[in-house]
């Protein structure tokens, strides 16, 4: 058997390839979208209990300089919430 291709055929061919990869990119966006967005939102989620915890912290900062405002005692409580902020920040600084 003899196969003649000619060049016309050839371009229909070539273009029909492209065409479907064209289309397959197409219907794949919004799926790669969806991806990226579930990957950003898990970020978000896992940024959201670091934030939780460092808003405790400085909390009870404030709690403890007001306190000391107010009687002028608790300076053993300043101490240790400004250690426990001080390793807060360098223990979860990324």
């Amino acid at each position: 058997m003899d196969y003649n291709i000619n060049l016309n055929v050839l371009f229909w061919l070539v273009g029909g390839i492209a065409a479907i990869i064209a289309l397959i990119r197409t219907v794949r966006r919004p799926f790669d979208q969806i991806d990226d967005h579930e990957r950003r939102i898990k970020n978000l989620e896992d940024d959201r209990a670091e934030r939780k915890q460092t808003d405790k912290l400085i909390l009870r900062s404030l709690n403890a300089i007001t306190n000391h405002m107010i009687d002028g005692n608790g300076i053993s409580e300043l101490r240790k919430v400004r250690d426990d902020l001080q390793n807060s920040i360098i223990d979860h600084h990324k």
